[in-house]
């Protein structure tokens, strides 16, 4: 009986070292990214894991033809800016929870990606988003407004560094690309939390 428990405590810690980290990571609840540490694209989970995670969430906001134009429209972004729609929609979800009707941060900055300058759907009622305004939300804090630089300008601006680009839109530019929390009027922990969110896991409280 005492070898047979040996055998099994043997297998079943040889299977949690094989277990692929992003699982495990999300177990854990995530991890501090300090310093200039960010995931590599291929550390991440799929557009679609990431989607299932937080679909619940936005379809408690958002109508569920809202949520397939968000989707629809996140990968046409993609495709006209270079960037991995993980991330895009990674953004969205730190910046609004995926709620088209989020109020303006700080009462200037509207829409899915809190662009300044973006277009909005503030006081229109569920389902009643356009789809050409939930299109030009995501354009804009894409590719950027009159008002504000958008991800794809971000990325190619700081050495196509998917961290650097975060930290830029988020804080209007990078102060310290070796310790991206430092964030001026930003989020400190805003590079961090997407990281998570790429990796499948919850941001902890950094």
């Amino acid at each position: 009986m005492r070898l047979f428990s040996i055998l099994v405590f043997y297998i079943l810690a040889i299977s949690l070292a094989v277990a692929s980290p992003i699982n495990l990571q999300a177990r854990a609840g995530g991890k501090c990214y300090r310093g200039r540490d960010f995931p590599a694209p291929n550390e991440w989970v799929s557009f679609s894991e990431i989607l299932g995670k937080y679909r619940g969430t936005m379809l408690g906001f958002n109508s569920a033809d809202e949520v397939k134009f968000i989707e629809q429209f996140v990968h046409e972004a993609a495709g006209s800016s270079g960037l991995d729609p993980r991330i895009i929609l990674a953004v969205i979800i730190q910046e609004s929870h995926g709620n088209l009707r989020v109020a303006a941060g700080g009462g200037r900055t509207p829409g899915i990606m809190q662009a300044l300058g973006s277009p909005h759907c503030q006081g229109t009622a569920k389902g009643g988003c356009g789809k050409n305004t939930i299109k030009d939300m995501i354009f804009a804090g894409v590719l950027g407004t009159g008002q504000t630089t958008g991800l794809k300008k971000c990325h190619e601006s700081n050495g196509r560094s998917y961290g650097a680009m975060l930290r830029c839109y988020n804080s209007g530019h990078v102060f310290n690309p070796n310790d991206l929390i430092q964030a001026g009027p930003g989020t400190p922990s805003y590079v961090s939390d997407i990281a998570n969110r790429l990796r499948g896991a919850d941001p902890p409280l950094c």
